[in-house]
């Protein structure tokens, strides 16, 4: 059966230029689309949303009469061109999400130059800013995957120099829309210093960029990129374990 979900959302052009719709169906789950042009990047949603609503449910709705100065936000068009899925959507403390079927070690990577600045990239998979990371493969060790992951997604190479912590919140789990994988959190924290390279986008960022630590935890970002960046601006004596 073919139900028809109206779903509202903002769409907005970033400094490079690259137009990102976004919509929530509730607090923590949403969807996020990009491209060229916003009918591209409502496309993208589209699809996100599409693969997100067969998970979780459509949302509940209410009709709510008002006085408005100026429109409401638009809900989907429906028609519209895109393959892009939105591959990633995060839940936590979610009675409703799905259960988890996996879990796969990664790491991520608080990278510092000289100047004191933390190394952040805009995610293609959920528009969010996080510290650059990824699984850890086959065949290589945790400190070879987070130099690995940090030059494919910034173009920064860079030195492991510490320990941040390491994350496994059963409670946290990771939706990839594109083969249905539920991966339980489980994420090994390090820090590292820069070696050379210059920010560089790539398939898996969108926009990357050395921000002053102090206005990193402004960006927008997933619950979970927020407390393990303010575990390593807190300095620690010893590594957060969870």
């Amino acid at each position: 059966m073919t139900q028809v979900v109206h779903v509202p959302y903002v769409i907005e052009q970033d400094e490079d230029g690259v137009w990102c719709a976004s919509a929530l169906l509730r607090p923590g789950v949403g969807a996020f689309g990009d491209g060229a042009t916003p009918e591209e990047a409502v496309a993208d949603l589209r699809s996100g949303l599409q693969a997100l609503l067969e998970v979780v449910g459509p949302p509940r709705e209410l009709t709510v009469a008002v006085n408005i100065a100026r429109p409401l936000p638009a809900s989907l068009p429906e028609n519209g061109k895109g393959v892009t899925v939105s591959r990633r959507i995060d839940f936590y403390d979610d009675t409703e999400a799905p259960a988890a079927n996996s879990l796969v070690p990664s790491v991520n990577v608080m990278v510092v130059n000289d100047e004191g600045s933390i190394l952040l990239i805009r995610r293609t998979d959920n528009g969010n800013w996080a510290v650059p990371g990824g699984a850890v493969d086959l065949g290589e060790s945790v400190a070879q995957a987070a130099v690995r992951e940090t030059l494919e997604e910034s173009g920064i190479e860079c030195e492991v120099t510490g320990i941040v912590g390491i994350y496994s919140n059963p409670r946290h789990v990771i939706l990839y829309t594109s083969n249905g994988e539920v991966r339980q959190e489980f994420s090994i924290v390090l820090t590292a210093r820069a070696l050379a390279g210059r920010p560089t986008p790539s398939s898996e960022s969108s926009e990357v960029r050395w921000v002053p630590t102090a206005e990193a935890v402004g960006y927008a970002m997933d619950r979970s990129m927020l407390i393990r960046i303010g575990d390593f601006l807190a300095r620690k004596n010893s590594p957060v374990v969870t």
